[in-house]
């Protein structure tokens, strides 16, 4: 039995020790996993007045690999996987905004918010969707929305 001192790590494991692996309960060094996401961005707008359609958000915050194309508000799938992209926006007054997810400008989900009042409601809508290689992902109001509240964000999860 060891009792004290310290132990040279070939006695802890196969494989070589380093700063870029770790030791798994297997007793072997593996190369340190990566954190899962890639291929992100986040797309909001400058822009005041009101839109509906196709939603364009002039103004990327983060767009790792370029894949968010401010100039037609569509995201690119770089390489197949799974895929996580949200939306964010405001309405004031009173009425109701429609606003869908078009993969390949086909609807894919879709999302009612009902709003009233004086003050101004937000809503939140997700999606999880399975994308191939070029894919392209967008969104669209039926409804007349302020593009200067608005987010459009994802990443690549698998």
């Amino acid at each position: 039995a060891i009792t004290a001192g310290t132990m040279a790590t070939a006695r802890l494991g196969s494989g070589t020790a380093s700063s870029t692996t770790i030791l798994y309960g297997d007793q072997t060094y593996k190369t340190e996993p990566s954190s899962g996401l890639s291929q992100y961005f986040f797309a909001w707008d400058s822009d005041t007045g009101g839109v509906s359609g196709d939603i364009v958000l002039d103004t990327t915050t983060v767009n790792s690999g370029s894949n968010y194309a401010t100039g037609t508000g569509l995201y690119t799938a770089p390489s197949a996987g799974d895929y996580f992209f949200q939306v964010n926006f405001r309405r004031g007054g009173t009425g109701s905004a429609t606003i869908y997810f078009e993969l390949n400008g086909t609807q894919q989900a879709s999302s009612n918010m009902t709003y009233s009042g004086t003050s101004s409601t937000t809503a939140t809508f997700s999606l999880i969707l399975t994308l191939s290689t070029s894919d392209t992902i967008g969104w669209v109001s039926g409804n007349n929305i302020a593009p200067e509240n608005c987010k459009f964000f994802g990443w690549k999860m698998s």
